[in-house]
């Protein structure tokens, strides 16, 4: 079997990787495919099922630029270069959520009982140091991924006030921008 999966191994075509996108791309990738999905939950069957559990895609994103900065020669910088990035479009997100009032009475408890549960946590600060006890050397890391998480939050409170319509899209916001155009893939 295992000279099989080794046979097949070495006779299938290589296939080209795509670079891990910068985190700035990236966001706007993945903000255009909430957008993309927002519309189809707000327009399709599924209108009462509110996509806010699904932001893999951003995510992605933080963990994306956690990896290419591991890759630089002044990782402990970039990482806090990444942190800063995050923790400023937090800032700008935060800027965009409406305040539960203006959202109150849309659509029953996802307006009512979610939404202001949801600004409160994307308003909210850590009870503590995210980063007590991590080993030397890796603050750095562990406060980028920390801003990930504090970014994580906070979208999900703009995802549901946009399926609520009550915040505005990320490019008229003016914290992301359209999304670098898709290569097209050659044909085998």
């Amino acid at each position: 079997m295992r000279w099989a999966i080794a046979l097949l191994a070495m006779t299938a075509p290589v296939a080209a990787q795509e670079p891990v996108p910068a985190f700035g791309a990236c966001r706007d990738i993945a903000i255009e495919r909430l957008e993309r999905e927002l519309r189809w939950h707000v327009e399709g069957a599924f209108a009462e099922q509110v996509p806010v559990a699904d932001l893999a895609g951003m995510a992605y994103c933080g963990e994306a630029g956690i990896f290419l900065c591991d890759q630089e020669d002044a990782a402990d910088t970039c990482h806090e270069a990444l942190t800063a990035q995050q923790d400023a479009l937090r800032a700008e997100v935060l800027a965009s959520l409406p305040a539960p009032e203006v959202v109150a009475g849309r659509r029953g408890m996802w307006s009512d009982a979610l939404y202001p549960r949801m600004h409160a946590l994307a308003h909210g600060h850590s009870a503590g140091p995210d980063c007590a006890g991590v080993a030397v050397g890796d603050g750095p890391r562990c406060g980028a991924r920390a801003a990930n998480r504090r970014l994580d939050i906070t979208l999900r409170a703009w995802v549901l006030a946009r399926y609520l319509g009550a915040a505005p899209d990320a490019i008229s916001a003016g914290w992301a921008g359209p999304p670098p155009p898709t290569r097209p893939r050659a044909r085998e």
